[in-house]
């Protein structure tokens, strides 16, 4: 036995966000890697040589109308048919979490790249772009990837990594093995599967929030997967800016507390700085307060009981969409104060 020995339980709980971080160092650190993951995105952007130079960002976020995180996104100077300047790739990870069809600030997820892509373009950032899905063949196979331009499967990773092991000194080739193995057990998730256990009492609340959010307030960008399990009772919307210098930010419903946040990621430990520093500009009702290792900017809302009929609560769902409404734009004005 070796210190990188193949025990299933050392990549107990992988998740896509490890395979990004994979991907990410790959992408930035190596050379032959890279031409060959990117191959298939190279050739449907019909670039002319391959760069010497670029960029590759992680997790980065989009608003508007293609609201929403792009998983890596690679950015490089080209020449193609499209004329001379930055290139890109957007890059989506998925293990098992399905691409939903329901609408998010008006249009469908798989949409909401070439949406991006088309803003940047037009916006003269971007001569051309493409994406690329990263998943398990069967995942690919399993749904509708017209959206995407290339893909490349885990299966074709995890083989790329064990054909370097035998030409590669010993050191890198328990790297190479390490990373083999990332790719094995992420495979193993997706063949396991996961299975949301759906109540269809709260299912249905949740529907009835979505709809109205997509219908009267579509710039609030509320996250919705639909078939949610009993002990989900937090909404999320992905509608606040970047600011530069901070961690990026989103606003939480907690239904049953009756709160409404903007969650400041890791910021707890400057809860004495930035309340000098916001305080000033807290509209009425707004809160600073602490929330395990973020911090909260607060409004209180009407309760909402998941278990309990939707329609004598659709006031509540109104005031609290407004509310998320009202932190938006608060934040849209004063968010850099949050940047210390």
């Amino acid at each position: 036995m070796t210190w990188c020995n193949d025990d299933p339980n050392t990549f107990c709980n992988i998740g896509e966000r490890d395979v990004d971080f994979l991907l990410l160092e790959e992408l930035r650190c190596s050379d032959s890697f890279r031409r060959w993951f990117l191959r298939g995105a190279f050739q449907a952007l019909k670039v002319s040589g391959f760069p010497d130079a670029g960029n590759v960002f992680h997790s980065v976020h989009r608003t508007g109308l293609s609201s929403g995180e792009t998983d890596l996104l690679v950015e490089f100077p080209a020449t193609s048919p499209s004329g001379s300047g930055t290139h890109s790739i957007l890059i989506e990870d998925k293990i098992d979490a399905e691409f939903s069809d329901r609408t998010k600030c008006g249009s469908p997820q798989t949409k909401r790249y070439r949406a991006e892509i088309e803003k940047k373009i037009a916006a003269g950032e971007w001569v051309a772009g493409v994406t690329l899905l990263v998943a398990p063949q069967g995942y690919v196979q399993g749904v509708d990837a017209s959206a995407f331009d290339a893909s490349v499967s885990y299966e074709d990773i995890a083989a790329w990594f064990a054909m370097r092991i035998p030409k590669s000194e010993p050191t890198l080739a328990l790297r190479f093995e390490h990373r083999r193995q990332m790719m094995q057990a992420a495979l193993a998730r997706w063949r396991r599967g996961w299975n949301r256990q759906i109540d269809e009492t709260v299912s249905g609340l949740w529907g009835h929030y979505h709809k109205i959010a997509s219908s009267e307030y579509p710039d609030v960008c509320m996250k919705y997967k639909g078939g949610e399990p009993p002990d989900s009772y937090t909404v999320s919307f992905a509608c606040l800016p970047p600011v530069q210098g901070l961690r990026k930010c989103r606003i939480d419903h907690v239904m049953e507390r009756g709160t409404v946040d903007i969650l400041i990621p890791g910021a707890a430990g400057m809860y004495a700085v930035l309340s000098a520093q916001i305080t000033p500009v807290l509209a009425q009702r707004m809160m600073l307060r602490k929330a395990g290792k973020s911090l909260g900017i607060n409004l209180k809302v009407s309760p909402i009981r998941r278990f309990e009929a939707v329609e004598a609560q659709l006031p509540a769902v109104h005031e609290a969409l407004k509310a998320v409404r009202l932190l938006k734009a608060w934040f849209e004005t004063h968010g850099n104060r949050l940047s210390v």
